[in-house]
């Protein structure tokens, strides 16, 4: 979304509507107290740490089953055991993040929205 970099600002209107503005708009609306920023930092919470079973159940696979699971995920098959885990590892884990994944709030806003007419 907008930014103070690009002369843009994101703001959330007090009818919870998220819109994009010039930054002198978005500036007059917060003042006025019609509005507030969206686009400042969020806090972020950690997700919790990946349960370290899944990888001791790798641990105990032979070479050939560790290249089975490296295929049902599209995983290159090739390396050491080690890289075999830490390859099906990473995937797990960045497939556990992604499934938090985007959604509607994510779309960028048309521009019949971000001028707060429809």
């Amino acid at each position: 979304m907008g930014s103070m970099s690009d002369g843009l600002r994101t703001i959330r209107m007090n009818d919870d509507r998220i819109v994009v503005q010039p930054e002198a708009r978005a500036r007059y609306l917060v003042s006025r107290r019609l509005a507030e920023y969206a686009d400042e930092p969020e806090v972020l919470v950690p997700l919790e740490a990946p349960d370290d079973s899944a990888s001791d159940a790798l641990d105990g696979m032979s070479k050939d089953e560790l290249i089975a699971e490296a295929e049902k995920r599209d995983l290159a098959t090739y390396g050491t055991k080690a890289q075999l885990i830490e390859r099906i590892t990473d995937h797990d884990r960045m497939s556990a993040t992604s499934e938090v994944g985007a959604n509607a709030e994510d779309e960028p806003l048309s521009e019949s929205d971000s001028d707060g007419n429809s």
